[in-house]
């Protein structure tokens, strides 16, 4: 059992293999552990060729206790310093996966701690930034339920729903989509990491990516276009299972 500070038990799954390295997968917003199935797959292969691999439920999302009307970017937060915590004590060597609005978290987690033991990092079309994804979305989906006019109009919104996932905002996390800013991440240039981002990405845009990785610079962050994917990166799953284990092996 892992619970956080505040009490909360974390869901989990964690491979069975006696590897001293670990990959921990963090999934997006309104998904699991599992991330449709995608997580599974890719925690099998990820075993087979010599890691252990580490999957959670954020709080709001799979199988938590807590509902997404009680979750936020703040607790979310706090499981994930929790099972970094963790990992850290049983493993020699930590890799992280972090798939759209999972890899938000995490970046606003570097911006307050020092990650001793994670070796890479590989962002799955990241949500960079909150802006451009929900608050003033520059693309058809955060346009389709978020209130678009400003915190004022978050104000008098009774209840943000994710329609297609029956996810129910939090009305204190839709307020910090305006103050927390993952795009202000200064990321530490020793943890080396690679983005995947598909070209046709209708849920967050692939220019927030290119932006991120210019701000950067120099520092070295390697932005791999997938020029058949859209969000889910389905489309070219062969491709960038090969990419991401050259990434982790090399």
């Amino acid at each position: 059992m892992i619970v956080t500070m505040d009490g909360h038990n974390i869901v989990y799954k964690e491979g069975n293999s006696n590897s001293k390295k670990v990959v921990l997968l963090c999934h997006g917003i309104t998904s699991s552990k599992d991330e449709g199935g995608f997580y599974i797959e890719l925690s099998k292969h990820l075993e087979e060729i010599g890691f252990n691999t580490f999957r959670f439920d954020f709080r709001g999302h799979g199988e938590s206790k807590i509902t997404s009307e009680n979750a936020t970017i703040a607790g979310m937060l706090i499981d994930l310093n929790t099972i970094i915590n963790y990992l850290d004590g049983k493993y020699d060597k930590i890799y992280i996966v972090a798939a759209s609005f999972g890899a938000s978290i995490l970046l606003l987690l570097s911006q307050q701690i020092k990650f001793s033991k994670v070796m890479k990092v590989a962002l799955l079309n990241p949500v960079t930034s909150y802006e451009s994804t929900f608050t003033s979305a520059n693309v058809p989906w955060g346009k389709s339920f978020f209130p678009q006019g400003g915190i004022n109009s978050v104000f008098k919104k009774k209840q943000i729903i994710i329609n297609e996932k029956k996810f129910k905002f939090n009305p204190e996390m839709a307020v910090e989509f305006y103050y927390y800013k993952p795009q202000d991440t200064n990321w530490n240039s020793y943890i080396p990491m690679v983005i995947f981002h598909g070209t046709k990405d209708q849920t967050v845009s692939i220019e927030d990516s290119k932006y991120f990785v210019r701000k950067q610079l120099p520092k070295h962050i390697e932005l791999v276009e997938l020029s058949k994917s859209s969000h889910g990166l389905e489309e070219e799953i062969d491709l960038l299972f090969n990419k991401l284990d050259n990434f982790l092996e090399e």
